[in-house]
């Protein structure tokens, strides 16, 4: 049997995210994996409040231009205080 990921009662998603984080600020090589789910949180957050796909004009207009320079770069090593300013930009949005 393999060790649970998460302790009894935890948040798994939560774990899974803290997981990716720890693996991204640790990580020799630069993963998109940060960078990807952050994308899909900006996604999120546009459908759910103004109704906008990711691919309308429109979206993008809504979103930070720090923001965007990430979300549309190659992969690279976010350090904490810029993961924390792009979850700052999308709960702006």
């Amino acid at each position: 049997m393999e060790p649970a990921v998460a302790e009894p009662g935890a948040d798994t998603r939560l774990s899974t995210y803290r997981r990716m984080l720890d693996s991204h600020l640790q990580g020799a090589a630069p993963d998109p994996a940060v960078r990807d789910a952050l994308a899909r949180l900006a996604r999120a957050v546009l459908a759910r409040r103004h109704d906008l796909a990711w691919d309308d004009p429109a979206a993008r207009e809504r979103l930070h231009p720090d923001l965007l320079a990430v979300l549309d770069a190659a992969p690279r090593r976010l350090d904490g205080a810029e993961i924390d300013r792009c979850l700052h930009h999308i709960e702006e949005i």
